[in-house]
Protein backbone atom coordinates (compact mmCIF):
# COMPACT_ATOMS: atom_id res chain seq x y z
CA UNK A 1 0.00 0.00 0.00
CA UNK A 2 3.00 2.21 0.72
CA UNK A 3 6.59 2.92 2.07
CA UNK A 4 5.66 5.55 4.69
CA UNK A 5 4.40 4.43 8.27
CA UNK A 6 1.19 5.68 8.92
CA UNK A 7 1.66 9.29 11.21
CA UNK A 8 0.58 9.97 15.01
CA UNK A 9 -2.04 11.99 13.97
CA UNK A 10 -4.01 11.34 10.73
CA UNK A 11 -3.48 14.61 8.21
CA UNK A 12 -6.62 16.70 7.00
CA UNK A 13 -8.62 15.78 3.75
CA UNK A 14 -7.81 18.56 1.53
CA UNK A 15 -10.85 20.51 0.37
CA UNK A 16 -11.68 19.57 -3.41
CA UNK A 17 -9.70 15.70 -2.27
CA UNK A 18 -12.41 13.07 -5.41
CA UNK A 19 -11.18 9.84 -4.37
CA UNK A 20 -11.54 8.70 -7.71
CA UNK A 21 -9.07 11.10 -9.20
CA UNK A 22 -6.67 9.91 -6.50
CA UNK A 23 -6.82 6.93 -7.03
CA UNK A 24 -6.75 7.21 -10.93
CA UNK A 25 -3.55 9.34 -10.79
CA UNK A 26 -2.02 6.06 -9.11
CA UNK A 27 -1.27 2.42 -10.77
CA UNK A 28 -0.70 0.93 -7.61
CA UNK A 29 -3.80 2.24 -6.37
CA UNK A 30 -5.73 1.43 -9.36
CA UNK A 31 -4.80 -2.03 -9.02
CA UNK A 32 -5.01 -2.31 -5.48
CA UNK A 33 -8.77 -0.87 -5.66
CA UNK A 34 -9.37 -3.58 -8.55
CA UNK A 35 -8.78 -6.59 -5.75
CA UNK A 36 -10.64 -4.73 -2.65
CA UNK A 37 -13.67 -3.47 -4.81
CA UNK A 38 -14.13 -6.12 -7.91
CA UNK A 39 -18.39 -5.87 -7.66
CA UNK A 40 -17.74 -1.48 -8.64
CA UNK A 41 -15.25 -2.93 -11.38
CA UNK A 42 -17.52 -5.15 -12.50
CA UNK A 43 -20.33 -2.67 -12.44
CA UNK A 44 -18.30 -0.35 -14.31
CA UNK A 45 -17.65 -2.90 -17.25
CA UNK A 46 -21.39 -3.71 -17.22
CA UNK A 47 -21.63 0.15 -17.92
CA UNK A 48 -19.47 0.44 -20.33
CA UNK A 49 -21.36 -2.66 -22.27
CA UNK A 50 -24.29 -1.29 -22.09
CA UNK A 51 -23.29 2.25 -23.76
CA UNK A 52 -21.50 0.10 -26.76
CA UNK A 53 -24.68 -1.43 -26.70
CA UNK A 54 -27.03 1.60 -27.10
CA UNK A 55 -24.21 3.24 -29.35
CA UNK A 56 -24.79 -0.08 -32.09
CA UNK A 57 -28.33 -0.20 -31.87
CA UNK A 58 -30.24 3.12 -32.17
CA UNK A 59 -33.56 3.55 -31.76
CA UNK A 60 -35.86 4.64 -34.21
CA UNK A 61 -38.48 7.67 -33.85
CA UNK A 62 -41.87 7.10 -34.61
CA UNK A 63 -43.44 8.91 -37.89
CA UNK A 64 -46.86 10.14 -38.26
CA UNK A 65 -47.31 8.34 -41.97
CA UNK A 66 -47.07 5.13 -40.49
CA UNK A 67 -49.53 4.17 -37.68
CA UNK A 68 -48.69 0.52 -37.07
CA UNK A 69 -44.79 1.71 -36.17
CA UNK A 70 -46.12 4.00 -33.53
CA UNK A 71 -48.34 1.59 -32.24
CA UNK A 72 -45.20 -0.93 -31.76
CA UNK A 73 -43.08 2.13 -30.56
CA UNK A 74 -46.38 2.75 -28.02
CA UNK A 75 -46.06 -1.18 -26.95
CA UNK A 76 -43.05 -1.18 -26.18
CA UNK A 77 -42.00 2.13 -24.54
CA UNK A 78 -45.36 0.90 -22.15
CA UNK A 79 -43.75 -1.81 -21.13
CA UNK A 80 -40.19 -0.60 -20.72
CA UNK A 81 -40.75 2.62 -19.22
CA UNK A 82 -41.93 0.97 -15.97
CA UNK A 83 -38.67 0.02 -15.33
CA UNK A 84 -36.73 2.89 -13.47
CA UNK A 85 -33.22 3.92 -12.26
CA UNK A 86 -33.68 2.63 -9.22
CA UNK A 87 -35.37 -0.98 -10.29
CA UNK A 88 -32.07 -0.93 -12.39
CA UNK A 89 -30.02 -0.94 -9.61
CA UNK A 90 -31.89 -3.21 -7.50
CA UNK A 91 -31.43 -5.44 -10.33
CA UNK A 92 -28.07 -5.09 -10.14
CA UNK A 93 -27.91 -5.57 -6.36
CA UNK A 94 -29.62 -8.99 -6.89
CA UNK A 95 -27.28 -10.06 -9.60
CA UNK A 96 -24.52 -9.27 -7.01
CA UNK A 97 -25.84 -11.39 -4.32
CA UNK A 98 -26.71 -14.21 -6.60
CA UNK A 99 -23.48 -14.24 -7.67
CA UNK A 100 -22.49 -14.47 -3.82
CA UNK A 101 -24.63 -16.90 -3.12
CA UNK A 102 -23.11 -19.31 -5.80
CA UNK A 103 -19.94 -18.08 -4.36
CA UNK A 104 -20.98 -19.59 -1.18
CA UNK A 105 -22.47 -22.37 -1.99
CA UNK A 106 -19.34 -23.80 -3.86
CA UNK A 107 -17.30 -22.80 -1.08
CA UNK A 108 -20.06 -24.89 1.24
CA UNK A 109 -19.66 -28.24 -0.77
CA UNK A 110 -16.10 -28.12 -1.51
CA UNK A 111 -16.15 -27.88 2.97
CA UNK A 112 -18.64 -30.61 2.72
CA UNK A 113 -16.88 -32.54 0.58
CA UNK A 114 -13.58 -31.96 2.72
CA UNK A 115 -15.60 -32.57 5.51
CA UNK A 116 -17.00 -36.17 4.84
CA UNK A 117 -13.66 -37.44 3.43
CA UNK A 118 -11.99 -36.47 7.19
CA UNK A 119 -14.64 -38.31 8.89
CA UNK A 120 -15.38 -41.60 6.55
CA UNK A 121 -14.90 -44.18 9.67
CA UNK A 122 -16.30 -41.49 12.13
CA UNK A 123 -19.22 -40.48 13.24
CA UNK A 124 -20.27 -36.97 13.67
CA UNK A 125 -23.37 -35.55 14.88
CA UNK A 126 -25.39 -33.59 12.39
CA UNK A 127 -25.62 -30.98 14.77
CA UNK A 128 -21.83 -30.34 15.26
CA UNK A 129 -21.74 -30.16 11.63
CA UNK A 130 -24.54 -27.23 11.14
CA UNK A 131 -22.84 -25.11 13.83
CA UNK A 132 -20.00 -25.74 11.70
CA UNK A 133 -21.67 -24.35 8.84
CA UNK A 134 -23.02 -21.77 11.25
CA UNK A 135 -19.74 -20.50 11.84
CA UNK A 136 -17.83 -20.42 8.24
CA UNK A 137 -20.76 -18.24 7.03
CA UNK A 138 -20.31 -15.68 9.97
CA UNK A 139 -16.91 -15.42 8.88
CA UNK A 140 -17.62 -16.05 5.03
CA UNK A 141 -20.22 -12.56 5.30
CA UNK A 142 -17.12 -11.02 7.40
CA UNK A 143 -14.88 -11.13 4.88
CA UNK A 144 -17.25 -9.99 2.27
CA UNK A 145 -18.32 -6.96 4.40
CA UNK A 146 -14.74 -6.32 4.67
CA UNK A 147 -14.86 -6.36 0.94
CA UNK A 148 -17.55 -4.29 0.63
CA UNK A 149 -15.64 -1.42 2.35
CA UNK A 150 -16.66 1.86 1.54
CA UNK A 151 -14.30 2.54 -1.75
CA UNK A 152 -14.22 6.96 -0.82
CA UNK A 153 -13.26 6.06 2.69
CA UNK A 154 -10.64 3.77 1.45
CA UNK A 155 -8.95 5.87 -0.49
CA UNK A 156 -9.09 8.76 1.93
CA UNK A 157 -7.50 6.37 4.63
CA UNK A 158 -4.79 5.94 2.39
CA UNK A 159 -3.84 9.39 1.59
CA UNK A 160 -3.81 10.08 5.19
CA UNK A 161 -1.88 7.47 6.24
CA UNK A 162 0.35 7.34 3.38
CA UNK A 163 -0.23 9.40 0.32
CA UNK A 164 0.53 12.63 2.79
CA UNK A 165 3.82 11.20 4.00
CA UNK A 166 5.07 10.22 0.48
CA UNK A 167 4.07 13.02 -1.23
CA UNK A 168 1.32 11.88 -3.62
CA UNK A 169 -0.01 14.02 -5.74
CA UNK A 170 -4.51 13.69 -4.96
CA UNK A 171 -5.44 16.26 -8.34
CA UNK A 172 -4.60 16.88 -11.62
CA UNK A 173 -5.27 20.71 -11.17
CA UNK A 174 -4.39 21.33 -7.65
CA UNK A 175 -1.24 21.93 -5.56
CA UNK A 176 -0.33 20.85 -2.42
CA UNK A 177 -0.35 23.31 0.11
CA UNK A 178 2.35 22.36 1.59
CA UNK A 179 4.31 21.76 -1.93
CA UNK A 180 7.84 22.76 -1.54
CA UNK A 181 9.67 23.20 -4.42
CA UNK A 182 13.56 22.63 -3.27
CA UNK A 183 12.66 19.35 -1.90
CA UNK A 184 10.89 18.56 -5.31
CA UNK A 185 14.07 19.86 -7.21
CA UNK A 186 16.48 17.88 -4.90
CA UNK A 187 14.46 14.71 -5.28
CA UNK A 188 15.23 14.66 -8.95
CA UNK A 189 18.58 15.42 -10.26
CA UNK A 190 16.94 16.12 -13.83
CA UNK A 191 14.57 18.78 -12.41
CA UNK A 192 17.39 20.43 -10.07
CA UNK A 193 19.80 20.56 -13.70
CA UNK A 194 16.91 22.00 -16.01
CA UNK A 195 16.07 24.45 -13.23
CA UNK A 196 19.60 26.31 -12.66
CA UNK A 197 19.09 28.60 -15.32
CA UNK A 198 15.25 29.61 -13.99
CA UNK A 199 15.12 32.73 -11.89
CA UNK A 200 12.13 31.65 -10.28
CA UNK A 201 12.78 28.29 -9.30
CA UNK A 202 9.79 27.77 -7.35
CA UNK A 203 7.33 29.01 -9.76
CA UNK A 204 9.26 26.80 -12.72
CA UNK A 205 8.84 23.89 -9.79
CA UNK A 206 5.04 24.36 -9.85
CA UNK A 207 4.45 24.36 -13.30
CA UNK A 208 6.20 21.18 -14.07
CA UNK A 209 4.31 19.71 -11.09
CA UNK A 210 1.17 20.03 -12.87
CA UNK A 211 1.99 19.75 -16.46
CA UNK A 212 4.42 16.62 -15.98
CA UNK A 213 5.02 15.46 -12.50
CA UNK A 214 1.61 14.31 -11.58
CA UNK A 215 1.04 12.71 -14.43
CA UNK A 216 4.73 10.76 -14.35
CA UNK A 217 3.62 9.90 -10.50
CA UNK A 218 6.73 11.74 -8.99
CA UNK A 219 6.60 12.97 -5.72
CA UNK A 220 7.16 16.25 -3.45
CA UNK A 221 8.72 14.83 -0.74
CA UNK A 222 12.25 13.35 0.08
CA UNK A 223 11.90 9.81 1.95
CA UNK A 224 13.27 9.59 5.41
CA UNK A 225 16.38 7.79 3.86
CA UNK A 226 16.61 11.04 0.94
CA UNK A 227 16.86 13.75 3.82
CA UNK A 228 19.35 12.04 5.67
CA UNK A 229 21.42 11.62 1.85
CA UNK A 230 20.46 15.43 1.38
CA UNK A 231 21.68 16.26 5.09
CA UNK A 232 24.74 14.19 4.48
CA UNK A 233 25.96 16.41 1.31
CA UNK A 234 24.96 19.57 2.56
CA UNK A 235 27.39 18.78 5.58
CA UNK A 236 29.64 17.48 2.72
CA UNK A 237 29.78 20.56 0.99
CA UNK A 238 29.99 23.20 3.88
CA UNK A 239 33.35 21.44 5.16
CA UNK A 240 34.25 21.62 1.08
CA UNK A 241 33.40 25.18 1.35
CA UNK A 242 35.16 25.76 4.39
CA UNK A 243 38.46 23.83 3.39
CA UNK A 244 39.19 25.74 0.04
CA UNK A 245 38.11 29.09 2.57
CA UNK A 246 40.74 28.01 5.01
CA UNK A 247 43.56 27.09 2.06
CA UNK A 248 42.74 30.66 0.06
CA UNK A 249 43.16 32.30 3.17
CA UNK A 250 46.60 30.69 3.91
CA UNK A 251 47.24 31.34 0.55
CA UNK A 252 46.55 35.52 1.03
CA UNK A 253 49.01 35.03 4.12
CA UNK A 254 51.53 33.39 2.00
CA UNK A 255 51.83 36.08 -0.62
CA UNK A 256 51.52 38.80 1.88
CA UNK A 257 54.80 37.37 3.69
CA UNK A 258 56.49 37.53 0.05
CA UNK A 259 55.32 40.67 -0.76
CA UNK A 260 56.79 42.18 2.69
CA UNK A 261 59.89 40.46 1.93
CA UNK A 262 59.86 41.62 -1.39
CA UNK A 263 59.35 45.05 -0.48
CA UNK A 264 62.47 44.92 2.54
CA UNK A 265 64.66 44.14 0.39
CA UNK A 266 63.86 46.91 -1.85
CA UNK A 267 63.74 49.30 1.00
CA UNK A 268 67.01 48.45 2.19
CA UNK A 269 68.45 48.60 -2.01
CA UNK A 270 66.82 52.15 -1.58
CA UNK A 271 68.14 52.67 2.42
CA UNK A 272 71.83 51.99 1.20
CA UNK A 273 72.00 53.76 -2.43
CA UNK A 274 70.61 57.10 0.15
CA UNK A 275 73.38 59.34 1.11
CA UNK A 276 73.49 60.11 4.64
CA UNK A 277 73.53 63.67 6.01
CA UNK A 278 76.81 62.92 7.76
CA UNK A 279 77.82 66.06 9.33
CA UNK A 280 74.38 66.93 11.07
CA UNK A 281 74.28 63.56 12.27
CA UNK A 282 77.82 63.54 13.49
CA UNK A 283 77.38 67.03 14.98
CA UNK A 284 74.29 66.04 17.03
CA UNK A 285 75.75 62.79 18.49
CA UNK A 286 79.29 64.26 19.02
CA UNK A 287 77.30 67.02 21.09
CA UNK A 288 75.43 64.38 23.32
CA UNK A 289 77.79 61.94 23.40
CA UNK A 290 80.28 65.09 25.08
CA UNK A 291 77.21 66.07 27.50
CA UNK A 292 76.77 62.24 28.62
CA UNK A 293 80.46 61.39 29.09
CA UNK A 294 83.78 62.05 27.56
CA UNK A 295 85.20 58.38 27.74
CA UNK A 296 83.86 57.74 24.49
CA UNK A 297 85.89 56.98 21.69
CA UNK A 298 85.36 57.08 17.99
CA UNK A 299 84.52 53.99 17.10
CA UNK A 300 82.13 53.67 20.08
CA UNK A 301 80.77 57.34 18.50
CA UNK A 302 80.83 55.22 15.07
CA UNK A 303 78.67 52.23 16.64
CA UNK A 304 75.74 54.75 17.85
CA UNK A 305 75.31 56.50 14.65
CA UNK A 306 74.94 53.31 13.00
CA UNK A 307 72.56 51.49 15.61
CA UNK A 308 70.53 55.20 15.43
CA UNK A 309 70.34 54.78 11.81
CA UNK A 310 69.32 51.62 11.49
CA UNK A 311 66.02 51.93 14.45
CA UNK A 312 65.45 55.22 12.22
CA UNK A 313 65.42 52.97 9.32
CA UNK A 314 63.50 50.41 10.94
CA UNK A 315 61.13 52.61 12.35
CA UNK A 316 60.42 53.67 8.70
CA UNK A 317 60.34 50.46 6.94
CA UNK A 318 57.02 49.21 9.82
CA UNK A 319 55.45 52.15 9.02
CA UNK A 320 55.28 51.57 5.45
CA UNK A 321 54.71 47.70 6.26
CA UNK A 322 51.52 48.47 8.19
CA UNK A 323 50.24 50.88 5.64
CA UNK A 324 50.89 48.21 2.64
CA UNK A 325 48.80 45.69 4.99
CA UNK A 326 46.08 48.16 5.36
CA UNK A 327 45.71 48.86 1.50
CA UNK A 328 46.00 45.14 0.83
CA UNK A 329 43.24 44.31 3.17
CA UNK A 330 41.13 47.15 1.68
CA UNK A 331 41.90 45.87 -1.55
CA UNK A 332 40.57 42.23 -0.41
CA UNK A 333 37.73 43.73 1.33
CA UNK A 334 36.36 45.66 -1.68
CA UNK A 335 36.87 42.29 -3.83
CA UNK A 336 34.67 40.16 -1.42
CA UNK A 337 31.86 43.11 -1.80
Amino acid sequence: MGCAGSADKKVEIPAGFDHEEYISIHKDLVEESAEKFPAEEEKKEEEKKEDKEACKSPTKSPTKSNSSASGDSDASGASSGDKTADDDDDDKRESRKTRRQERRNKRKQARREERREKRKNKKEDKKEDKEEEKKEDKEEDKKEDKKAMDKKAWAENHYQEFGFNEGRAWSKTEIPADFDYQKYLEKYEDLKTKSESEEDKDAWARKHWLEFGVTEERRYKLTEEEEKKAAEKKEEEKKEEEKKEAEKKEAEKKEEKEEEKKEEKEEEKKEEEKPEDAASSASGDSDASGASSGDKTADDDDDDKRESRKARRQERRNKRKQARREERREKRKNKKD
